[in-house]
């Protein structure tokens, strides 16, 4: 999600057919000057289009609270609806009323899972207002939406390599038909497309990072790193290697 958090009052990455408020909470009612918030009240709505992969569960999170002040209905409410830009379907759904008297950010959190024959490229997070004909309503920051845990995407290879050594990279969960655009900086081959590369080495020591961005073929859904350490295993050579028993016991001297 762009800019899940408002930073700085921006609506950057948010669309809207009626208008955006977004001000720092402690204007609503909340403790923080610095941390912002959106309101859904009966002129605004917020939503925007993210990209994903088909074949993979997805977890949305957001925190929701009433606005205090007397101008606030008791009960208003919010209905968030995810749905698939090409199939229209809704995987999303829910309405949900906030009486809270007192600022209290309430954690949501919404699983659902995208078919691996879908033709959804992108989903639609909408928040409207729902049972509020006020201009004061309920306040929304901190939204998100990652691949759920069941299923949590990550960069899988060795954390240590060997000089010059070859290493294998791939990513977990990943689900057949992603894109990769894979990048080792420094390595023998600084980039791939394949979904596993292998022969991957490095000349140097010290750590390097290790990227790949997943797409579906119309848009990036995510990158994901993991850091890589370079080192020089040391040969090793017998010179001696002796055994003996000494009192019924076996006593072995090396070097």
């Amino acid at each position: 999600v762009v800019n899940s958090n408002f930073t700085g009052g921006s609506s950057t990455g948010w669309s809207t057919g009626s208008s955006i408020e977004i001000n720092p909470q402690s204007v609503y009612g909340g403790t923080s000057s610095t941390d912002y918030a959106t309101e859904l009240d009966v002129e605004r709505t917020i939503n925007q289009k993210v990209c994903i992969l088909s074949g993979l569960s997805y977890t949305l999170t957001y925190q929701a609270s009433r606005r205090t002040g007397g101008g606030t209905p008791a009960n208003p409410g919010l209905q968030v609806i995810v749905s698939g830009t090409e199939s229209n379907t809704n995987y999303v759904n829910n309405i949900k009323a906030y009486s809270n008297t007192g600022w209290s950010g309430q954690n949501m959190s919404f699983t659902f899972s995208v078919p691996s024959n879908s033709s959804d490229k992108q989903v639609n997070i909408q928040f409207l207002s729902n049972n509020n004909s006020g201009t004061y309503g309920v306040l929304v920051w901190d939204i998100e939406l990652a691949p759920a845990s069941t299923n949590a995407l990550s960069v899988a290879g060795p954390a240590d390599v060997s000089l010059s050594s070859p290493a294998a990279f791939s990513v977990t969960n990943a689900p057949s038909g992603a894109s990769y655009s894979w990048s080792f900086p420094g390595a023998n081959a600084s980039t791939s497309a394949r979904s596993r590369p292998s022969g991957i080495s490095w000349s140097s020591l010290g750590v390097k990072t290790v990227s790949t961005a997943l797409s579906n073929g119309s848009c990036t859904m995510a990158s994901y790193s993991k850091a890589v350490t370079v080192v020089v295993v040391l040969p090793v050579q017998w010179t001696n290697f002796d055994g003996s028993v000494i009192n019924h016991d076996a006593h072995l001297t090396w070097i």
